[in-house]
């Protein structure tokens, strides 16, 4: 009897000891990669609405969508329209030309990126057209950039313009953990719906982002 009360009353301590303490995972959002999703040579990567100040975006307002779409194949394409149930429309602002072998970076590094981290690093400054630009493919600085030779080609190895693409007028609360049915539609490729989450943030959350979405 002795061994076992003295283990009971050890076990005892150690949970009182951790009672009432918040650990730094307490803080922190699962990390959500982004989805990848596709339709005939059009592949979307890395999909996800950026993470939002203050933990959740709320009704009425803006949400930025980070990703990479890449056209796989050898003939052009162009993004032409995106739609959602969960906002009343979205913007585009760029050259959503998709020549064959392109890829499109969607979003504003250091803004709309979590972490600052934009995929800007693989793209040719050149190769980012200003809103209504008619020309359908990369630049002669985009077009140096090395391509694949087999499979699908990575987008690292893709000339990359930069697009930026808003669901404006969110018409529900939008919190991390859950999916949102976003619809991208191409002129040769047709529609193709994904799940999107909202991506992880970059460091910890605050204790009113923590509330806020505990609310």
């Amino acid at each position: 009897m002795a061994p076992a009360v003295v283990g009971l009353g050890l076990a005892l301590a150690l949970a009182g000891c951790g009672a009432g303490q918040i650990t730094q995972t307490d803080s922190m959002l699962p990390a959500v990669n982004g989805v990848e999703a596709g339709q005939g040579a059009v592949v979307l990567r890395d999909a996800a609405i950026a993470y939002p100040e203050g933990g959740s975006y709320k009704s009425g307002a803006d949400a930025p969508l980070v990703l990479t779409i890449v056209n796989t194949g050898a003939n052009a394409d162009k993004l032409t329209s995106v739609t959602t149930p969960v906002a009343a429309s979205a913007t585009i602002t760029g050259n959503t030309d998709l020549p064959g072998g392109f890829a499109l970076a969607v979003g504003t590094p250091g803004v709309d990126v979590p972490g600052g981290a934009g995929t800007s690093t693989s793209a040719s400054a050149s190769a980012t057209s200003a809103p209504g630009s008619s020309s359908a493919a990369p630049s002669s600085g985009a077009s140096s950039a090395p391509s694949t030779t087999s499979g699908a080609p990575s987008s690292a190895a893709l000339p990359l313009g930069q697009i930026r693409v808003v669901l404006t007028g969110v018409n529900t609360k939008l919190v991390p953990g859950e999916t949102y049915p976003v619809t991208f539609v191409f002129a040769n490729a047709g529609q193709v719906t994904a799940q999107l989450p909202i991506a992880a943030p970059s460091s910890p959350r605050t204790e009113s982002e923590h509330g806020e979405h505990e609310g």
